[in-house]
């Protein structure tokens, strides 16, 4: 499959996609009772059993979904379920998907793209409930699908979370703002991909060809901070499946390039 090919099918539709919603940005301070991770020059979540496992999107651009959905699943874990519910937790992506729409007032566009801020903000109003009860399919033939309010509604207690805040911006181009949420918690950030991203099999990434636009949203669940930025590097999920990258991660060595934009923490989860 060629860039163009894999581009069309599986990123997102950059022009079709409005602005984030998030509101104001937020400075990010972090202290020993926030998390377990504080303070470390090394935070990875996977290895701290915080990360579920890696999901696979396929022919759909639903990264947005993939990334809220990790990120809340990681917070789950953290506040609420530990690591030992972590090989089996999995929210559903489908809802986000396909509930997170223009419909319901919202600006994201399913298969085309969208924002994992406002999907974050959905599960603030919305109960989202399990993968199980509501599964992916839009990765099978990139149909967005209408949101399937009787699945929604006969949700049983135990089977669905909900956040207590939205989401927040964290300051732009500021490695230690980035640092300090990663800390707190996994991070969805936004990314544009490039060939070399796409054929990426190992080791750390320098991404020199990355432009500005986003189309595509991951998730930062790690750093390695030497204390130089030049061998420093970012642990990233992607949402292309286990068997991409290194073991569906990505370490990325240049902040600058790989965050154009904005980035998100989560808040609390109740």
């Amino acid at each position: 499959m060629s860039f163009s090919e894999f581009k069309a099918m599986y990123l997102m539709s950059t022009p079709n996609v409005g602005p984030p919603t998030a509101g104001t940005v937020e400075t990010v301070n972090v202290s020993s009772t926030q998390a377990p991770l504080v303070g470390a020059t090394t935070v990875d979540w996977v290895a701290a059993g915080y990360s579920t496992a890696v999901k696979n999107q396929g022919g759909c651009g639903s990264c947005w979904a993939f990334a809220a959905a990790a990120v809340i699943e990681s917070m789950y874990l953290i506040k609420v379920g530990g690591t030992s519910q972590t090989a089996s937790l999995a929210l559903s992506t489908q809802q986000m998907t396909s509930c997170c729409s223009a419909a319901f007032g919202y600006g994201s566009q399913g298969c085309n793209g969208g924002w994992s801020d406002e999907a974050i903000n959905y599960v603030v109003g919305n109960k989202l409930t399990t993968q199980a009860r509501y599964p992916y399919l839009s990765g099978n033939d990139g149909v967005t699908r209408s949101c399937d309010q009787t699945i929604l509604t006969s949700t049983v207690t135990g089977q669905a979370v909900r956040l207590s805040g939205a989401a927040s911006r964290v300051t732009p181009y500021s490695e230690a703002a980035l640092m300090a949420a990663v800390t707190l918690a996994p991070t969805t950030i936004y990314f544009d991909v490039q060939n070399d991203f796409y054929q990426y099999s190992g080791g750390v990434y320098s991404g020199s060809t990355c432009g500005t636009s986003i189309n595509h949203a991951m998730v930062a669940v790690g750093f390695y901070w030497s204390g130089q930025s030049s061998t420093s590097y970012w642990v990233i999920r992607n949402s292309w499946g286990p068997t991409w990258g290194d073991r569906g991660y990505i370490k990325y060595v240049d902040i600058m390039i790989l965050f154009p934009k904005l980035y998100r923490i989560l808040r609390i989860m109740q």
